[in-house]
């Protein structure tokens, strides 16, 4: 191979001339005398083939390279394609062909004779035949016999067979036999293969309109004429021209015995004119009309394009007018509107600040379920219950322990949300005692999406009540208010807990009956008497919140009252209920805030790049290099903007979207994502595995998305490494189906594999790869909208891996 050919050699853009020498066991003689007559410097590719066994040594290259040192010679290779100026040969034990201007080498097979020549021109005739300048071959050395008998073939044809030649749909001529310069001449200047260009001018229009004829009639077609003989006399030429196949005609020129002794020219005409000149004439008018037709036709619908594209103009030039103020003052509100959404982001940031900090420093446990029973959103002192992750938002609680959550936990929150009333009840949890609240999640349009639970720990509470309960046999030593009365109503009984509250309170003895529940004389009256009965009861005295323990002793037929002030516990229980709502307040003002920001911004954006894009087209000539930098980055800026919009409204509408499930074929869709990807970007060689066979029940709207999101991703990211790689398929894992995706792109360090689903957050820097840093945070709120679980691995520049499984 020469020191400037490499197999990356592009296949050059303008045509140029191919010859091909082929020798068997006659020599070098051919491509000896050939290089004699070779110019040092050629516009031409030769290839040189010959026959040789596979199992000899080639000498060739060696021999030629010494003996002919201006030249190059160059051993051919699959895939090197042709360029002017280089010999190439071919080595022993194979075949070679052309295809697209390029060289590919099939094995000889041993079991079959081939002919590496003939295998060579008939490839080089059908992928470069205007630009063979003509095989040599160099006779084999064939016995006597056959070369006598072909040499009286060829004798025969040239003597006895007509002058004949084939054309192609160009009037290029690919093939003569016999005395064909007897009616073709070539005209003074370069060589031409064209035959209108080779027969006198008066026979160029019949020949065309013979060929017309030909096309349109499937039949052969007679032209008859006269030529100048020997001695100046006139001969009858007759011109047949017939079809071959598709844009392949035969015309074969014959001549007729001569006009009788003493005849005129104008004879001759004569006789051309009554037999040919009509039809002739018939079908060059019919061609002519046709051509004028189309010509008419066509003159019409450009005038009227331009009639169209000069009212346009006119229209573009009243508008560019116009828009030259006020591309200054969009410039001013651009700068305005960037201004305003930075403070409405860094409102976002502070407000988004506020609800992480309140989430942490409660000491309530809290889970926020959806509909599906997926966790939402939790607080850190819920991990006192049930350990949880970041990773787990989106999971079902189903698929997780639901020990240390208490009995009933799905059944108290499936009540919730079928009868939208809140469940309560007092639960033991490892020894210790909670209240557990489950109420409904709301929206700020009042719509229910979950179930919010909450854990109070009541666990000293509930030990002060049961200490009361073993004190109430000894009521006046009970340091909580017992109170007593009959089946009546009437208070038999109060210990002197009781009378000190109501005297801290500012009460006296007649307002005991201040401990005594609103309802307790419906209880009383409903009450069977013959079962012991125990009701839980809150009052409220003055300030305080007294939860009350009422047991109905029939044994006495009397109802005893065991009071404990609860005023604080209840206060903690409205902190919750506050800070509860103000979570879904602030839930609501993010969702308000992108689709305000979203919408205001989209319209003056779109001004902006409409009208920059006008002044870039009209005006290129007429800025300077700076003017011309900042309109592109006015341009570049909005449309950054554009999709860092467009990706917070989809984020916005993925975690409002309803989910339905339905069968989706994840292998056609991934697969028609990346015939897209390969359409949109042509230029590049990338190596896609799909598994057959990914079916999921999801929602396809949301899937699509996701795999749009994970495929341009990794498309992108292995735009710089060479033999890329994107692999798509599943694996089992403890009974689940998990999907990876994998590439052998840029990478990242493992330590920021949590970082990656972060809204706005990128690994790289946006010169290396363009982005908005939405697009993996979208994919994670559809994994966990499925209540499944999406994670990351990689290692920085050996590709990334993104794992994930639903529900």
């Amino acid at each position: 191979m020469g020191p400037d050919m490499t197999m990356g050699d592009k296949k050059p853009d303008n045509p140029f001339p191919i010859v091909g020498i082929g020798a068997s066991a006659g020599g070098l003689h051919s491509l000896e005398c050939f290089l004699e007559a070779l110019p040092k410097n050629f516009d031409f590719a030769v290839v040189f083939i010959q026959h040789l066994s596979p199992a000899h040594k080639s000498l060739m290259p060696e021999i030629l390279r010494s003996k002919w040192r201006d030249h190059e010679f160059i051993e051919i290779e699959d895939g090197i394609h042709l360029v002017p100026g280089r010999i190439y040969l071919c080595p022993p034990a194979i075949e070679v062909r052309i295809r697209e201007g390029a060289f590919r080498i099939i094995a000889r097979p041993d079991e079959h004779i081939h002919f590496p020549i003939d295998e060579f021109l008939v490839s080089l005739a059908e992928d470069a035949a205007e630009r063979t300048a003509g095989p040599i071959r160099q006779q084999p050395a064939l016995d006597e016999l056959q070369s006598v008998i072909q040499l009286s073939q060829e004798t025969l044809l040239e003597e006895y067979a007509p002058a004949a030649v084939t054309i192609d749909q160009n009037y290029n001529i690919l093939y003569h036999n016999g005395p064909t310069k007897r009616y073709l001449n070539q005209p003074r200047g370069a060589p031409t293969r064209n035959l209108l260009e080779l027969i006198p001018e008066n026979l160029r229009s019949r020949i065309r309109g013979a060929i017309y004829k030909v096309t349109m009639e499937a039949g052969p077609f007679s032209i008859r004429t006269s030529s100048g003989g020997d001695e100046g006399q006139k001969r009858q030429v007759s011109i047949r021209v017939s079809k071959i196949k598709d844009n392949l005609f035969l015309i074969v020129f014959s001549e007729k015995e001569g006009p009788p002794s003493g005849a005129s020219s104008e004879y001759l005409e004569t006789v051309c004119v009554e037999e040919t000149a009509v039809r002739q004439l018939e079908i060059e008018l019919s061609a002519t009309r046709q051509e004028l037709q189309t010509t008419i036709e066509q003159l019409k619908s450009l005038n009227e394009e331009l009639q169209s594209s000069n009212e346009e103009l006119q229209a573009a030039n009243e508008e560019l007018e116009t828009s030259r103020e006020e591309l200054q003052s969009l410039n001013e509100e651009l700068i305005t509107v960037n201004a305003q959404l930075q403070s409405k982001v860094e409102e976002q940031e502070e407000t988004n600040n506020d609800l992480n900090n309140f989430l942490s420093s409660t000491n309530i446990p809290t889970i926020f379920l959806d509909h599906r029973f997926r966790v939402k959103r939790y607080t850190p002192a819920i991990t006192k219950l049930i350990k949880l992750i970041p990773a787990d938002v989106g999971r079902q609680i189903i698929d997780m322990s639901q020990e240390l959550l208490g009995p009933d936990f799905i059944a108290d929150a499936q009540s919730v949300l079928e009868n939208l009333v809140g469940v309560k009840k007092e639960i033991m949890i490892n020894s210790d005692w909670y209240v557990r609240t489950a109420l409904p999640y709301r929206t700020h349009d009042n719509r229910i999406e979950g179930v919010v639970v909450t854990y109070n720990n009541v666990t000293e509470l509930k030990r002060a009540e049961e200490r009361s309960s073993y004190l109430a046999s000894f009521p006046q030593l009970n340091s909580n208010p017992v109170v007593e009365i009959d089946s009546s109503g009437k208070v038999t009984f109060c210990n002197p807990a009781a009378m000190e509250t109501l005297e801290s309170l500012g009460m006296d003895k007649g307002d005991v009956d201040a401990f005594l529940p609103p309802d307790l004389t419906a209880a009383l009256r409903d009450w069977d008497k013959r079962n012991e009965t125990t009701l839980y009861r809150e009052i409220i005295i003055k300030d305080r919140v007294y939860g009350e323990t009422i047991q109905l002793v029939p044994l006495f037929d009397v109802a005893r009252i065991y009071a404990n002030n609860i005023t604080e516990r209840k206060k903690s229980e409205e902190s919750v209920q506050q800070r509860t709502a103000e979570l879904e307040r602030v839930n609501r003002e993010l969702e308000s805030f992108i689709y305000s920001a979203s919408h205001d911004l989209r319209a003056p954006l779109r001004t902006i790049s409409g009208f920059a894009d006008i002044v870039a087209k009209r005006y290129a000539g007429q800025l300077d290099e700076k003017g011309s930098d900042y309109l592109l980055r006015i341009c570049k800026g909005t449309a950054r903007m554009s999709r860092i919009i467009d990706d917070l409204l989809h984020l916005s509408k993925v975690s409002r979207q309803e989910i339905q499930r339905k069968s989706v074929d994840l292998t056609e869709m991934a697969s028609s994502i990346i015939a897209d990807l390969r359409e949109a970007d042509p230029g590049r060689q990338v190596e896609a595995v799909i598994q057959k066979g990914l079916v999921v029940h999801a929602d396809p709207g949301l899937m699509e998305v996701t795999l749009s999101n994970l495929l341009g991703n990794a498309w992108k990211f292995t735009s710089k490494t060479e033999n890329a790689r994107i692999e798509f398929g599943t694996f089992e894992q403890d009974g689940k189906t998990v999907f990876f995706l994998r590439d052998n792109g840029a990478g990242f360090e493992q330590k920021y594999a949590e970082r990656m689903f972060w809204p706005f957050h990128r690994l790289h820097i946006a010169s290396d790869f363009d982005g908005t840093g939405i697009g993996l945070a979208i994919v994670e709120r559809v994994i966990h909208r499925h209540g499944g679980k999406i994670w990351a691995e990689g290692e920085a520049g050996k590709g990334t891996t993104i794992r994930f499984k639903l529900d």
